[in-house]
């Protein structure tokens, strides 16, 4: 995972998210293993690198109407690649 600024952003719950909430999303390429669970799952939000197979993170900063899907890939992820943190 790269040093981003996350501000107000915390790790995610697992209770639903609220649309009010921003969606931030980091993965860790070096912890993928390129199953790409998360690309079948949004292919808006995430690719797969064609060398290696590992994550490529598309939009970082998804749409409310795709958190849900996303929240569902970071839950598939059998490395736990894929953070994804919500504003307050």
């Amino acid at each position: 995972m790269g040093g981003s600024d996350l501000g107000s952003f915390h790790t995610l719950s697992p209770g639903p998210y609220r649309p009010e909430d921003q969606m931030k999303v980091q993965t860790d390429t070096h912890r993928c293993i390129g199953a790409g669970m998360c690309a079948l799952t949004v292919p808006e939000v995430f690719d797969q690198n064609e060398e290696d197979g590992t994550v490529l993170l598309l939009d970082a900063e998804p749409p409310p109407e795709r958190q849900a899907a996303v929240q569902r890939a970071e839950r598939l992820c059998p490395s736990g690649a894929i953070s994804v943190l919500l504003s307050e």
